[in-house]
């Protein structure tokens, strides 16, 4: 008998100390259960939100697409000057960018070392520089010294160019196609009539196309969006930058023009309301730019 009752003791003990035990491993088991959704639904986030691969895929693509340079499907076929003034544009928006020093004229000096070892980055080894003095079809000269082996920019004199905004980003195998729009220059501080800021317009689209290599990413193509793509995103009607104007510029001549088209024509109608052929084609140029404006 006291066998017995020393046998239903360790019992009683036994069964009071299941109950904590129980407890503590049902409260682990639900932590680790909120913690496997917590962890999905990060990486469901990070899935779906790629933004700062598109910001970096911006990054790269920027000082090419700032000049609006043709299409292409083989870098070895760009004239000099492109990936000359592509390679000039990466180094100054790179990382030493703010190591480079100024002369007593303003001028930035930028070693053509660094241009080389950009230009392998963007466009890969197989194209060689050939370093010179060029100017560029948007107001700036590249002055080369082939004594010190470095560029004089005057940067300051720099207008303002397209930017880029990546919207798509496809990728088969190590190739990256990107659906890339064209920032024009004065877009980005746009608001609306009750004083809002507004999204900026893509002035037009393009497909760049980037192979990675080791570390970098290298241009080795652009090519024309599929019409879908282009109806479906923005017009596909785009000026040349350098007749797009900058805000204050559109302000300026809009306020200049006003007084020019109050009067009426002949037979009382208005100015805006009608008006001959070459009105109407200079109403159709700008208007990208009222588009880009508002």
């Amino acid at each position: 008998m006291e066998y017995k009752s020393l046998r239903a003791v360790h019992k009683r003990r036994r069964n009071r100390a299941a109950a904590p035990i129980g407890a503590l491993v049902l409260v682990l088991a639900a932590a680790g259960l909120c913690a496997l959704i917590v962890l999905g639904v990060n990486l469901t986030n990070q899935i779906l939100d790629n933004s700062r691969e598109k910001q970096r895929f911006e990054k790269i693509v920027q000082p090419v697409l700032m000049f609006d340079p043709p299409p292409f499907d083989d870098v070895t076929t760009l004239p000099d000057t492109t990936v000359l003034e592509a390679a000039l544009w990466a180094t100054m928006l790179g990382e030493k960018r703010e190591t480079y020093p100024f002369d007593a004229q303003g001028n930035l000096i930028v070693p053509s070392s660094d241009v080389d070892v950009e230009s392998a980055k963007l466009f890969g080894s197989q194209l060689t520089l050939n370093h010179q003095s060029f100017p560029s079809d948007f107001g700036i000269s590249y002055e080369y010294d082939e004594t010190s082996r470095t560029y004089r920019i005057p940067v300051a004199s720099a207008t303002a160019f397209y930017t880029p905004r990546v919207d798509e980003i496809e990728r088969s195998g190590d190739v990256y196609s990107l659906l890339v729009g064209y920032i024009p220059p004065g877009t980005a501080w746009n608001t609306d009539i009750t004083g809002n800021k507004t999204e900026p317009d893509p002035h037009k689209f393009m497909i760049y196309k980037l192979q990675k290599s080791g570390k970098n990413y290298q241009l080795i193509a652009i090519e024309n969006p599929p019409p879908e793509k282009q109806i479906s995103y923005g017009s596909t009607s785009s000026a040349p930058l350098n007749e797009i104007a900058s805000v204050e510029e559109q302000l300026s001549s809009s306020e200049e023009s006003a007084p020019e088209e109050q009067p009426g024509t002949e037979g009382g109608e208005e100015a805006g309301s009608s008006g001959g052929e070459g009105e109407a084609e200079s109403s159709s140029e700008e208007a990208p730019e009222d588009t880009d404006a508002g």
